[in-house]
């Protein structure tokens, strides 16, 4: 909840900003006035992530350890972002910028990850309701994403859009995952058609 609040309210309050057509990450770009709110926004959002991630991987076996690890690394990429803004549109790469692509697609790497390896713990546990679910989720962020990637390098004008339906589908995995994993007493395999 605290991402969207935080990527709605920024662009709402960005004068120029284009949800459809500019990237999420334009949000906090290198230039952009009064934005040190909505990277405090993000920089929690990516805290609270490593939290859950590191009281996850405390509790679980070693399966579900590799998912909290993945999302480790999403919150950690999501962090050393804060000192390396994006570019403004039609400004030329600079060394932060480059950096900050780079860890982008770290994080989006390891999201991609993380559900795949919740794909195969729940297909270890028996829950075929969740592993469903998950895999919905992985084409949704994969395919998205990859389509992001491609309308950024092309110029197309839905970039913003496509953005929204990768960090949207992952954000969706992430809420539905905590609430099954919490409610879960027992992570062992079963046969359970869950």
């Amino acid at each position: 909840m605290l991402y969207i609040v935080t990527v709605l309210a920024g662009g709402a309050v960005q004068p120029g900003y284009d949800p459809l057509t500019d990237p999420i990450s334009a949000l906090t770009a290198a230039g952009r006035p009064d934005i040190k709110w909505i990277e405090a926004g993000f920089g929690l959002y990516n805290l609270l992530l490593m939290a859950f991630a590191t009281a996850g991987w405390t509790l679980a076996d070693s399966g579900w350890r590799r998912v909290f690890v993945t999302l480790m690394v999403t919150a950690s990429s999501g962090l050393l972002m804060w000192p390396f803004a994006m570019d403004m549109p039609g400004v030329p790469v600079s060394a932060g910028g480059l950096v900050h692509l780079g860890l982008a697609g770290v994080a989006s790497m390891s999201t991609i990850v993380a559900v795949w390896l919740s794909i195969v713990n729940w297909h270890r546990l028996g829950q075929r309701q969740m592993r469903r679910f998950s895999s919905v989720c992985l084409v949704v962020i994969a395919l998205s994403g990859a389509a992001a990637a491609a309308a950024a390098v092309l110029d197309w004008p839905i970039v913003g859009l496509l953005e929204r339906l990768t960090i949207g589908g992952f954000l969706f995995w992430l809420a539905v995952t905590a609430a099954r994993f919490c409610a879960t007493s027992s992570l062992a395999p079963t046969r359970s058609s869950n």
